[in-house]
C-alpha cells in the first residue's frame, strides 16, 4: 500500500519537490530484481491513477520501455494497461515520443500489444478530441493523421485483418469530432469503410457527413452505401437512418451525376 501510494503521488511530489522526488526515485521504483513486486505496485498504480507527465516520463523512460517490450498480444486489458496506452498517446500528442517505422516506444507498443489495448489507445484519442472545445493545434492534428495512416497501412499489410477491426473502428470518434481537415477525414473514412465495412459511433459519423454532402457528394454517398451494406437489417440503422435519408435526398437533387446515380440505387434506410 505504501508503494502504491507513492506511485500514485509521484508526479505531484516531483512538481512540489523535484530534488526529493529524484533522490527517491529508485526507492519508489526500484530496479533490483528482488524488489520487482514493489516496483510493480508503484508502476501499476502510477499508470492506473495518473495522467502522463513529461517530467515523470524523463525519469521513468526505462520503465516505459520495459513495459512496451514485455507486452503480449494474448493478454487481457487491465486498468494499468489501459493507462499505459493513454500515457503513450498523450506523450505522442505532445511530441515526447516519436512515430518511427521499425523502432521506438510507440512502434513497440503497436507491434506487441493486444488488439483491445490498441483499440483503447485509439478510443482515448477520439474521446480527447470530442471533449476538446477549442481548436486543436495543427501540429497535433498532423501527428494524429500520421498515426492513423500508419495504422491503416499496417492493417492493409496484415495477413489477418480481423486483428485490426476493433482498433480501426474508433476512427468514428475521430471523424465525428470534426477536428480534421474535411477532405482528409472523408477520404480516410471512405477508405476505412471500403476495407472493413464498419466504423464505430455510426450515428455521429453520419451526422458529421452532412457537413460534406455538398462539397464531397460522391465520397459521402460511398460512405452511406458501405454503412447500409454492413448494417442492413440491424436495429442500429434506426439511429442514423433519418440523417442518411436527408443526405441522400440532397445528393439526388445535386449536380454530381455519379453521386446521384449511386444514391438512387441505394435501398431505403
Amino acid at each position: 500500500e505504501v508503494q502504491a501510494f507513492f506511485g500514485q503521488w509521484f508526479p505531484w511530489l516531483l512538481m512540489l519537490d523535484p530534488e526529493w522526488a529524484v533522490a527517491h526515485r529508485e526507492a519508489i521504483f526500484p530496479d533490483e530484481a528482488e524488489l520487482d513486486h514493489l516496483r510493480q505496485a508503484a508502476w501499476d498504480t502510477y499508470l492506473a491513477k495518473t495522467p502522463a507527465f513529461d517530467g515523470v516520463f524523463e525519469l521513468l523512460a526505462g520503465d516505459y520501455a520495459r513495459m512496451a517490450g514485455s507486452l503480449a498480444g494474448d493478454e487481457g486489458l487491465t486498468r494499468p494497461q489501459q493507462g499505459f496506452a493513454e500515457h503513450l498517446m498523450a506523450l505522442y500528442l505532445r511530441g515526447r515520443v516519436r512515430l518511427a517505422v521499425g523502432e521506438g516506444l510507440l512502434e513497440e507498443f503497436f507491434r506487441r500489444s493486444h488488439t483491445y489495448q490498441r483499440a483503447h489507445a485509439m478510443a482515448w484519442v477520439g474521446q480527447t478530441l470530442q471533449s476538446q472545445q477549442e481548436r486543436v493545434p495543427g501540429e497535433i492534428l498532423v501527428r494524429l493523421m500520421r498515426l492513423w495512416e500508419s495504422r491503416m497501412a499496417a492493417a492493409r499489410a496484415a495477413e489477418d485483418l480481423s486483428d485490426y477491426l476493433e482498433e480501426l473502428s474508433y476512427f468514428g470518434s475521430w471523424f465525428a469530432s470534426g477536428k480534421f481537415e474535411e477532405g482528409w477525414a472523408v477520404r480516410q473514412l471512405t477508405t476505412l469503410l471500403a476495407l472493413t465495412g464498419r466504423v464505430g459511433n455510426t450515428p455521429k459519423v453520419v451526422e458529421r457527413l452532412k457537413a460534406s454532402m455538398e462539397s464531397m457528394p460522391y465520397e459521402v454517398v460511398q460512405c452511406i452505401a458501405a454503412l447500409v451494406a454492413s448494417e442492413r437489417g440491424d436495429i442500429a440503422i434506426l439511429g442514423w437512418g433519418k440523417d442518411a435519408q436527408q443526405i441522400l435526398s440532397r445528393i439526388v437533387g445535386g449536380p454530381d451525376p455519379r453521386a446521384r446515380d449511386m444514391a438512387l440505387d441505394l435501398p431505403d434506410t
